[in-house]
């Protein structure tokens, strides 16, 4: 416990957690936001508050500036005087839900806004996200953030670790980290006589709730005031170096407490106005010795950790997933091969791309625990990121084939592959009708075309496939030909009804879907789809006293077989049954029927078998899930996360004491992976995030939740409420969603069958132009990479002056660095800010994110 003569001693760091939308939309918030800020802005000018955090993202002030544009200068001002703290985020985040590449987008946003605006505050700020990623600590550093304050995650670690310790990365590097004993929230507005909810119905039916303070401002019962700030001093003797008082939480309003504190140190305390910076600073000087941990925060031990919402919304995942690749491996990337060509780089159109994308990740949007009018704003706005970024993508895609050397006037097809290796896999692509033919061919190389679909909007046009090869980040041009078809598939044997030289699928005689590996011979079955009752809410699962569990087994209704020279396909038709909905303490007795199409496809070549499902729910109350029985015993269990490959146990903490649950279900970004070192099971998606592996060998992969509220006051999982307790009829999810997987029976464990999942989760892509006779060859690398590593961004710099590449290690062990690129450029290497830090290295350390500057070489 600070003290110093006997006096307590505490830094009181007056502060906003602000939700952009939440329980509120987006501009209902913003209206309180605006008069929150304009608030401060005066009490920070008087010198009747001295500092101001506003929550770690600078998105907010662009927020407020795109109304009250005059106030720039006074806002500058005061961030250049450290007043006011802003950054260093663009929106406070969801970790596990996003990938790693936008992490740092985030970071180099909001440090770039608030920069712009005279300074960005230098700490790791993330105090309500659902936990915390294993490599955070090393994004951290690579911003030259060496603290991290956070308030969820721990479980029981905690014990040991106490409030400050070292959270190291897997990769050796690590931040201070902070961990808010009693929340972000500790000091709620001491002594406040005006803040009690005011709940109005518009006329037109609209709810909101508002609160008479953001007009008035804080009315402060000054002695009320100060005997909280002396209990909170005492309980926050716990922080080493001074007691920290967190005076703020969620959608609060700035609140001076000048009168208070001469109050407090007439009661013999002394309590300072600060900020987290010079907290951290006190930390760091104190020279402590401090505990270290490895690996992710995961925990809910002392506070929710809310893991439901990995697949509540499920609609915002797929999107969100769709509008990261669209910008990570083909906008980007494309955008800057045609700068290097001397095309114009179109870096206000992917700025603004990227900001609506970062503007649905924070943690209260893209988790899908808001209410339904933000799921539908957030839903809208992830499909504007999508639209923006496909245009970039496809204008990029139509530049550089302009100038390859296709013959000229003739129906060409550019093939595009973003992976930094060699690839042969099979694309697809719209063409006019009448060009179809049914050979494909480049540099005498002939493959078979296949007709996929027909779609007779804009004139009409087919979609086709064909297997194609593809160089190291780079394209290949083909052009179609008559000719009888090459490469046929011979005909599947009685029992496998789809195959190719590697894998095969069947359906038994139960209308469950089985897998044959042929390099290893074994059999697996899968894809039987369970509903589960659920009576949680946006933020946890729980299942019902009574919880009847239904199954799509012996429910096949139909079956079809195409089959082609690209992929084999089989359309599946169930026709499930499940309870209505959650009734007293179980499930409801009427049964509604739940259709199913899954279409599984075998692509030629591919070592994967492909999984699209589609489902019209009708169902409430209910937790929809596909079951891999493996076979494949143990205890652990792999899966992607950020630049990191984590090894996870198959059984949950006992969570003895925890306020929330352990849950069972797990966070993958791209995949999951069960494996005895001889042979594998792994689940790629396509924006599906959830999954629980049992020592038993049971894969099993979430869909969706379906659930009634926004949040509940109490769960038999949940202790505490995570919101407030607002029906959300949308979060019932009735309606039709499709959902993609690639299953991947493979020898040994993850590392050889990552290649096949990059495959799935990272498509080539193609398409279909007139050749202009230009001076690019017909194939051409302009990036290759050592297989082990992985690729996450291909981007011009943001000084404009360099190209960027970044991947990482995900291996135990270093990888030689050999970089062979398809034009001249010198490479150094940088940090995650993109400066330059010295010379690149000879080899790639374990678990490393690297970051390449090449600065291209005047033609």
């Amino acid at each position: 416990m600070g003290a110093a003569g006997g006096r307590l001693k505490g830094l009181l760091v007056s502060h906003t957690h602000w939700d952009r939308e939440w329980y509120l939309s987006f501009e209902e918030y913003r209206a309180r936001f605006l008069r929150v800020l304009k608030r401060a802005l005066e009490l920070l000018s008087s010198g009747r508050m001295r500092f101001f955090t506003l929550d770690g993202q600078s998105s907010l002030i662009e927020d407020y500036l795109e109304v009250y544009p005059e106030d720039r200068r006074l806002v500058s001002k005061l961030v250049r005087e450290g007043k006011l703290l802003i950054g260093p985020w663009y929106t406070q985040p969801d970790e596990f839900l996003v990938s790693g590449e936008s992490l740092i987008r985030n970071l180099l946003t909001g440090m770039k806004v608030a920069e712009e605006l005279g300074g960005c505050m230098k700490v790791g700020y993330l105090p309500d996200t659902f936990g915390h990623t294993a490599q955070l600590p090393q994004v951290l550093r690579g911003f030259s953030l060496s603290s991290f304050v956070f308030t969820r995650g721990l479980g029981d670690e905690g014990e040991q670790l106490k409030p400050v310790f070292k959270w190291r990365a897997p990769d050796g590097s690590w931040v201070l980290a902070l961990n808010l004993v009693y929340g972000y929230w500790h000091l709620t507005l001491p002594g406040a006589r005006n803040w009690a909810p005011v709940l109005w119905e518009a006329p037109g039916g609209w709810k909101t709730v508002y609160y008479p303070a953001y007009i008035e401002g804080v009315d402060t019962d000054v002695e009320e005031a100060a005997k909280r700030l002396r209990k909170a001093l005492e309980e926050a003797s716990v922080y080493p170096a001074c007691s920290l008082l967190m005076h703020g939480c969620d959608h609060r309003p700035p609140q001076p407490l000048g009168e208070a504190l001469e109050k407090l140190r007439e009661m013999g305390a002394e309590v300072e106005e600060g900020t987290l910076e010079e907290y951290l600073k006190a930390l760091a000087e104190a020279k402590l010795d401090l505990k270290i941990y490895e690996g992710e925060l995961r925990g809910a031990r002392y506070f929710n950790l809310l893991p439901g919402v990995l697949s509540a919304r499920p609609q915002l995942k797929r999107l969100n997933y769709t509008a990261q690749l669209l910008l990570e491996k083909y906008a980007e990337p494309l955008s800057t091969i045609n700068w290097l060509l001397g095309f114009s780089y179109p870096s206000k159109l992917l700025e603004t791309a990227w900001k609506l994308l970062l503007k649905c990740h924070a943690h209260d949007s893209i988790c899908g625990c808001g209410t339904d009018p933000v799921a539908r704003e957030v839903e809208a706005r992830l499909e504007k990121a999508i639209g923006l970024a496909s245009s970039i993508a496809f204008e990029a895609a139509l530049q550089l084939a302009s100038r390859t050397a296709a013959p000229r006037g003739e129906l060409c097809i550019l093939v595009f592959n973003p992976l930094p290796y060699p690839r042969e896999d099979v694309v697809e692509a719209f063409i006019p009708r009448e060009a179809f033919k049914p050979v494909a061919a480049a540099e005498g190389e002939l493959t078979g075309v296949q007709l996929l679909e027909e779609d007779a909007s804009f004139g009409g046009h087919v979609k086709i496939a064909f297997k194609a090869k593809a160089p190291p980040l780079g394209y290949r041009v083909y052009t179609l030909a008559e000719g009888e078809q090459q490469g046929e598939q011979a005909p599947a044997a009685s029992r496998w009804l789809i195959e190719n030289e590697w894998v095969a699928a069947g359906v038994r005689a139960d209308g469950a879907l089985e897998l044959l590996d042929k390099a290893s011979g074994e059999v697996y079955w899968g894809l039987a789809f369970i509903s589960e009752g659920d009576v949680g809410d946006e933020y946890t699962h729980c299942p019902p006293e009574r919880n009847m569990v239904y199954t799509s087994l012996g429910k096949l209704h139909s079956l079809r077989v195409e089959k082609g020279c690209a992929k084999q396909i089989l359309k599946l038709e169930y026709r499930m049954l499940a309870p209505e909905k959650a009734e007293g303490n179980g499930r409801s007795s009427k049964l509604v029927e739940l259709p199913i199409r899954v279409e599984a496809a075998v692509p030629a070549g591919s070592k994967r078998v492909e999984l699209k499902v589609t489902v019209w729910n009708t169902a409430r109350d209910h937790r929809l899930r596909v079951l891999f029985d493996t076979g494949i015993k143990g205890s652990k269990v792999h899966a992607d996360t950020h630049f990191h490959i984590a090894e996870r146990s198959r059984t949950p903490p006992k969570g003895e004491g925890w306020v929330e649950k352990p849950a069972s279900t797990q966070p993958m970004l791209t995949w999951v992976d069960l494996s005895d070192g001889k042979r594998g099971f792994m689940v790629a998606a396509r924006g599906v995030h959830e999954y629980e592996a049992k020592p038993s060998g049971e894969l099993l992969i979430t869909l969706y939740r379906a659930v009634s509220h926004l949040s509940k006051a109490k769960l038999e999982t949940r202790r505490r409420p995570a919101g407030p307790l607002t029906p959300t009829p949308g979060a019932q999810c009735l309606r039709e969603m499709t959902f993609e997987l690639a299953v991947i029976p493979h020898s040994g464990d993850w590392r050889s069958s990552i290649h096949e999942a990059l495959a799935y989760t990272t498509p080539l892509t193609a398409i279909a132009f007139k050749g202009k006779g230009g001076e690019l060859p017909l194939e051409k690398s302009f990036l290759q990479l050592p297989r082990e590593l992985i690729l996450t961004a291909l981007k011009r710099s943001e000084d404009s002056k360099a190209i960027v590449a970044r991947a990482y290690n995900p291996l135990s062990k270093p990888v030689k660095l050999e970089l062979k690129l398809g034009f001249k450029a010198t490479p150094h290497e940088a940090n995650l800010r993109e400066e330059p830090t010295g010379p690149l290295g000879e080899e790639v350390k374990p678990h490393k994110i690297i970051t390449v500057r090449l600065e291209p070489e005047a033609s």
